[in-house]
């Protein structure tokens, strides 16, 4: 696509968001060129260089469309969905810093943290250290679940079978976004359950879309943080947004996020 003119004369901007249209933006030069090459057409009416607000519904193009009771979104609109913003900015009770995160639309059901069915699995995960070694466990960044993922990910034996929960996350793909995503540190997912009613309102829009997955239809998600003093467990948010810790064996869902 032809760049836009750093010379502009006209904008055009049509949104009709009650019909689920898509967000048109036209262009003309100094020179008196117009709309054609220099026309770029949004899946949402938030460009991808927008500031997102919590409940922005976000597109596979980067664009975004904020909730609203009346918002109706085409079915291809629905399709093209990636992931409902759920912070950006400080809370009274969360500080992540100045991120923007997202939650994706799809969730794993039954999953555990780590494989265990005999002593003889603990050097997978499932007891103290991420390799097997006695110590402190190493995943336990409270705010950070990209390097609790990570600290996995470089693992000899990482795959969907030792590491179930982070594994989904890691490998999560939906319209393009590939990269990015992993299991949420545990202030992140209660940063998620903090404003679970705003995020299932804005997913209820996306009703044809069939990987969406409201947060209310689990009783509760895995996270990525591991308990310091418990080596066999992990922590866990359940409705109500409660944190728990439990051991890495027993089954829970699992959400992935990323920043956008």
């Amino acid at each position: 696509m032809k760049k836009l003119s750093t010379a502009l004369t006209a904008v055009v901007l049509t949104v009709c968001m009650g019909g689920g249209s898509l967000l048109a933006i036209s262009c003309s030069d100094s020179a008196g060129g117009s709309g054609g090459d220099d026309s770029v057409t949004y899946v949402g009416s938030k460009n991808p260089t927008e500031a997102k607000a919590v409940g922005d519904i976000v597109f596979n193009d980067g664009s975004a469309e904020s909730y609203s009771e009346n918002l109706n979104l085409s079915t291809a609109q629905q399709a093209a969905a990636v992931a409902v913003i759920f912070y950006t900015a400080p809370t009274a009770n969360y500080d992540l810093g100045s991120k923007t995160l997202g939650v994706g639309l799809k969730h794993l059901v039954g999953k555990p943290w780590a494989r265990y069915t005999s002593d003889s699995e603990k050097a997978i995960g499932y007891e103290n250290k991420l390799d097997g070694t006695f110590g402190m466990p190493n995943a336990l960044s409270e705010t950070d679940g990209s390097s609790n993922t990570n600290a996995m990910k470089i693992l000899t034996d990482w795959s969907s079978e030792n590491y179930p929960a982070a594994y989904f996350a890691a490998t999560y793909t939906v319209n393009g976004f590939t990269n990015g995503w992993y299991l949420p540190a545990w202030k992140e997912l209660s940063a998620l359950y903090e404003v679970k009613s705003v995020v299932d309102r804005s997913m209820s829009k996306l009703a044809l879309n069939p990987n969406c997955n409201k947060l209310g239809a689990a009783s509760g998600h895995w996270t990525s943080t591991q308990d310091p003093s418990t080596a066999i467990n992990a922590k866990y948010v359940v409705s109500g947004g409660y944190l728990l810790s439990g051991d890495k064996n027993h089954s829970d869902a699992v959400r992935a996020i990323r920043a956008f």
